[in-house]
Order: structure tokens, then sequence, then C-alpha cells
């Protein structure tokens, strides 16, 4: 049951940061509408899910292994293919919130909380997917 889990949350995550980089485009080019807006609601709400999700999985890595050998284990199975693929899908992120600060700075118009929440959840997504998928492959 615990591996099924293990699948399955690090598909969710990934379909998050998915989804997190096309909301992010969308707000990006001023797009608006129900469809957007619920989107942003239902990604506001999993981010919670998302960071329960990583805090689990990295501390029954930590009970297993102990505070010292949990972080090198941690390590050991992360595959160099995953943290290119975290890290390309956070680079647009990163360059979106730059961009969403400076016009911010340059207009003094206070940002609505739509356009943190694609950002928000990329972060905590690509954590737990990160996170779920080392615990999915020392479980099974």
């Amino acid at each position: 049951m615990r591996t099924f889990l293990l699948k399955w949350l690090t598909a969710v995550f990934a379909v998050m940061l998915v989804s997190s980089l096309v909301s992010m485009m969308a707000v990006f080019v001023g797009s608006e509408g129900e469809d957007l807006r619920d989107l942003m609601v239902l990604q506001a709400i999993l981010i919670p899910l998302a960071a329960a999700a990583g805090v689990w999985c990295l501390g029954s890595l930590v009970l297993q292994y102990g505070c010292r050998n949990a972080l090198r284990k941690f390590w050991d199975c992360l595959p160099g293919w995953l943290v290119f693929a975290v890290f390309a899908a956070n680079s647009p992120v990163l360059i979106a919130e730059l961009s969403f600060a400076l016009l911010q700075h340059h207009t003094l118009e206070p940002t609505p909380w739509q356009e943190r929440v694609p950002a928000a959840t990329a972060l905590s997504s690509s954590l737990a997917l990160v996170s779920c998928y080392v615990r999915f492959r020392l479980s099974g």
C-alpha cells in the first residue's frame, strides 16, 4: 500500500508542477476567466498537501536511516535526470517571479494573490515530487 501511495503521489506532484507552469504562463500573458481562477484555487488548496507530503517522506527517511544518514541516502537515490528536470521546470518560475517583482516595483501596484500561486505551487510540488520519488525508490 505504501509503495502504491508513493507512486501516485509522485505522479500527482509531477502533474501539479506542469499545471503550475501552464497557469504561470497564462497569468503572465494576462489571461483571465473562470477556468483559470478555478485552477488557481485548486493549486492554492494543494500547496499545503505538497508540503505535508514532502515533510512526511523526508521524515520517514530520517526515522528509517537516522539524522546523519538520511541526507546521504536521499542524495544517493536521487537521479540526475530528475534534478535536471526539476531545475529546468523551476527556471521559468524564477524568471517569471522576477518579472512580476520588477513590474510591481515600477508600477507601484499591489500584486494580486493569483500571481503568486503558480510559483508557490511549482516550488512546493517540486520539493514533494523529489522527496516522494526518492522515498518510492527506497521503499521498493
